[in-house]
């Protein structure tokens, strides 16, 4: 399991079984650490095996099973796609008092939430992955895992590239309320709705979305008289892929007509249609040390908690 944090909380299966964890370290060209020290729990006992003397010693279990969870929550998964699926299932037991359920994907957790369905949007096409959940009541036990789902997406079709929308226009302005209007790049083929970008500043840099519409046509309230407002739109599918950002318009509220039509055009989405000025620099090929301390924390007989200390510093 891949985490960036330093802890991880692991849902168990068996109780019963001997579990053994060790922690390897990873930098942003993939150099990894040689391992942690390695530890050793049942569950429903104690630690077995502590390799790390100076570790903290809060790792007993409490030996007893979940307060009134089920001991399993059957799942299941529909709606698969090429990047998406539906994970839905059935509260564990009408007096389990479940607060919130936790949702793994591979192994690791995706989302918390109080709602028994989950669509997972961050798939690949033609890929396996391995689903499974865990319910959380009211004292903050666990219950075991559900069953595990292996679900394949299916293959991408062939995608239809969106063009940028064009010719966008001011098609009617008052005091704090305009409306503007653009032509679809793709003569309807592809696209599933648009994104609104937003933006008071000069040139357009920070930027905020502001709605999103199946028409060619948004309408903005709640403006400041005397205020130039910019706008942009970005055209999305049905799998959330995002073409270019059309040009920007910019108007004044009760000035109807386009005051500035951009010259350039910013730069391109990322997946989830905001943008972002980030760079990742190279991290070079720096040594990692080992993590350290690596320890069970909160064992329960259906989930434990693995913490270590980063190595070199939070390196």
């Amino acid at each position: 399991t891949f985490v960036i944090s330093t802890s991880i909380k692991i849902p168990i299966s068996n109780p019963e079984v001997t579990y053994v964890f060790a922690v390897v370290a990873v930098d942003n060209t993939e150099n990894t650490s040689p391992y942690s020290n390695e530890v050793t729990i049942t569950p429903t006992g104690e630690v077995v095996d502590e390799t790390d003397t100076s570790a903290t010693n809060d790792q007993t279990s409490t030996g007893a099973l979940p307060h009134n969870i089920a001991n399993s929550i059957e799942l299941t998964v529909s709606n698969v796609s090429p990047k998406r699926a539906t994970l839905s299932w059935k509260p564990p037991d009408e007096d389990a008092n479940v607060e919130e359920y936790i949702v793994y994907r591979d192994g690791v957790e995706i989302v918390t939430q109080s709602d028994t369905e989950f669509k997972d949007k961050g798939l690949k096409p033609e890929t396996t992955y391995t689903f499974s959940v865990v319910a959380i009541d009211d004292t903050g036990s666990f219950s075991y895992s559900s069953n595990e789902v292996n679900v394949t997406t299916i293959a991408q079709e062939e995608i239809i590239e969106l063009g940028k929308p064009v010719n966008l226009r001011v098609t009617s302005s008052q005091i704090n309320e305009v409306t503007f209007e653009w032509d679809d790049p793709n003569d309807g083929l592809g696209i599933a709705g648009y994104n609104v970008f937003q933006s008071t500043s000069d040139p357009f840099t920070t930027i905020k979305f502001v709605g999103k519409t199946k028409k060619t046509q948004f309408t903005i309230e709640g403006l400041t008289p005397d205020t130039t407002y910019r706008w942009n739109v970005v055209a999305f599918d049905a799998e959330e892929n995002f073409s270019p950002f059309s040009d920007e318009i910019s108007v004044k509220p009760i000035e109807l007509g386009v005051i500035d039509q951009a010259t350039e055009t910013p730069s391109s989405p990322t997946n989830d249609g905001s943008t972002t000025t980030d760079t990742i620099e190279d991290g070079g090929n720096a040594s990692i040390g080992i993590p350290e301390r690596a320890t069970v924390k909160n064992v329960q007989p259906t989930m434990v908690t693995l913490a270590w200390k980063a190595p070199n510093g939070d390196a």
